[in-house]
């Protein structure tokens, strides 16, 4: 029995988008991406390493093609997040309770500001509909 050798791979690539359309690719004789394609902030997202590592290593000449001059993250990408639960801890100081005011707040802001109001006005026996903040004044 003769050996067969496997067909050689077609010049064409297809990627799929966010949104599952498929993204062609063409590679013209120079091996360079003959096609002018408009890509998803997700996808750029993908290529410049915002979502971590892929797979596969990206080609940094396809890469410089999708991302333009944006940084590539090469690294972890939490790794790039600055520190944020002790300016957070300082801006609900006055609403917190207990450790998941804190979530909520982080989460959520005004919304959880509002009910961090209701809460203590509930607890407290404050009419904030009534109420005059500004000379911190409210009727009981």
């Amino acid at each position: 029995m003769a050996k067969s050798t496997p067909p050689s791979p077609p010049c064409s690539h297809t990627l799929e988008r966010a949104n599952s359309q498929p993204l062609s690719l063409q590679k013209s004789s120079t091996n360079f991406v003959s096609a002018s394609v408009s890509v998803t902030k997700e996808f750029k997202g993908v290529v410049r390493g915002e979502y971590g590592k892929t797979p596969v290593p990206i080609d940094p000449d396809f890469r410089k093609k999708i991302i333009g001059d944006a940084e590539p993250i090469d690294c972890r990408p939490a790794d790039l997040l600055k520190p944020e639960l002790d300016t957070i801890r300082k801006e609900c100081a006055e609403w917190v309770e207990q450790e998941e005011d804190v979530l909520s707040y982080a989460q959520f802001g005004q919304v959880a500001v509002k009910f961090f109001e209701k809460r203590r006005n509930k607890k407290y026996g404050v009419d904030g509909k009534h109420s005059d903040k500004e000379k911190q004044v409210h009727p009981v």
